[in-house]
């Protein structure tokens, strides 16, 4: 089996089409970067344009890595809005330690 390179793990941004302030972020993918670049291009946004809000679904595997792109070593994105359901956000403070440990924590505010 050969799977294609190109495929993305998905992740959804919703973009202001009236004024291109505000964009949300549902999932979090490990793909991120090269898909912001994709849909920063696409929308005709400043490359550095980060979502003013992320969505969490759930806890699959893959829609929470990306987080770790918003951190000083990579994005340096601050303040952005995440949203998620109780067990969620209590599963990320125990569990993924970029979360809680001055990396992510510092960047991303708790909703």
């Amino acid at each position: 089996m050969n799977p294609n390179p190109n495929r993305k793990v998905v992740s959804i941004r919703l973009i202001d089409n009236y004024c291109h302030t505000s964009t949300y972020l549902f999932n979090v993918s490990p793909d991120l970067t090269s898909q912001m670049d994709f849909l920063n291009t696409q929308a005709d946004l400043d490359k550095s344009k980060t979502p003013g809000v992320i969505f969490l679904t759930h806890a699959h595997i893959v829609y929470y890595p990306g987080l770790m792109f918003f951190g000083k070593e990579a994005l340096n994105a601050t303040k952005i809005s995440t949203n998620c359901i109780p067990r969620m956000r209590a599963f990320l403070s125990g569990n993924f330690l970029i979360w809680t440990n001055g990396g992510v924590g510092k960047n991303l505010l708790s909703s």
